[in-house]
């Protein structure tokens, strides 16, 4: 099966590096949750370490299933494995694997959105970033499912193995140079997309945005640990991975601008918005329902220039 793929398999494309990164880091993600290092093999001292690796070796299980199926029943020869490979790392690094249900939910959210995106296209193209309907998809799902009854638990998008200094000593050098290091990586790879406009435009706006409200609602307003408080956080895998999917963004280098602005103005509405409505349950996916709205603004505004 591994040469109907090779074509695909070329490790100077943007794509295969990217699956490298991502596997990478998912790979760095899954050791920070080792808490008792001398004792690695003990599952009760780092329960939170086998919970997410459980969860990593089902969703790959799932994924080579899918690629096997996919050529040998289902027709779709040309389908890029690499494509849905990230979706797939990426479900991992933001849903919470620690939950008691985390180990059922987590893959059936890999399904449905290996399902959702096979028929949400447009000529042929998907409409979404594929892994935001994914989860937007099966945390309505799950939350009608538990708000019924049905499931004791919803699933937790708690981007947990996107904060790379999380652990690490608050203001330290080390935790400065880790988050510059990891902020550093992502505008590269922003830069080798050729959409680090967008994601930078909507990172700096939205941490203006944020940094006004906060120095004027809050006196002694401390703007250093503000800024180095974003240092490795999900603000920039949200912003340089997940926004500038490349099928979904736009590329000319003023609509990413504009697009860039409009998205950080509408992500601080949404955050008031999802904390004091009746919307509040949605405050889990704020940053999945942004990715979404601006995945759908870039569609119209190809059909009828509603933007720019």
């Amino acid at each position: 099966m591994l040469k109907d793929y090779k074509v695909f398999l070329n490790p100077k494309t943007n794509t295969f590096q990217f699956a490298i990164f991502l596997l990478l880091f998912s790979i760095v993600a899954l050791l920070s949750n080792v808490t008792d290092f001398p004792r690695i093999l003990d599952t009760g001292a780092n329960r939170t370490f086998y919970d997410a690796i459980y969860i990593f070796i089902i969703l790959n299980f799932i994924f080579f299933v899918y690629i096997y199926l996919a050529k040998r029943f289902l027709g779709d020869k040309f389908i890029n494995p690499l494509n849905i490979y990230i979706t797939t790392l990426i479900l991992f690094l933001v849903l919470h694997p620690t939950l008691l249900l985390s180990i059922i939910l987590v893959p059936l959210t890999l399904i449905i959105t290996i399902i959702s995106n096979k028929f949400i296209r447009s000529q042929g193209q998907p409409i979404f970033n594929p892994a935001a309907l994914g989860i937007f998809l099966s945390f309505l799902l799950f939350y009608f499912f538990n708000l019924f009854g049905i499931l004791s638990e919803s699933l937790f998008v708690s981007w947990w193995g996107t904060n790379v200094i999380k652990g690490i000593p608050p203001f330290t050098t080390l935790q400065i140079f880790t988050g510059l290091l990891w902020i550093a990586i992502l505008l590269y790879l922003g830069w080798k997309n050729k959409k680090i406009v967008y994601g930078s435009a909507f990172i700096v706006v939205f941490v203006l945005i944020q940094a006004v409200l906060k120095f004027l609602g809050e006196p002694g307003f401390d703007l250093m640990g503000y800024l180095i408080g974003y240092l490795g956080g999900n603000l920039f895998f949200l912003g340089l991975v997940m926004l500038i999917e490349p099928k979904t963004s736009p590329t000319s280098t003023r609509q990413q601008l504009v697009f860039g602005i409009a998205a950080a103005i509408l992500y601080s509405i949404l955050i008031v918005l999802f904390n004091t409505s009746f919307l509040s349950f949605m405050g889990n996916i704020t940053e999945i329902v942004i990715i979404l709205l601006m995945n759908l603004v870039f569609l119209l505004n190809k059909k009828f220039r509603v933007l720019v």
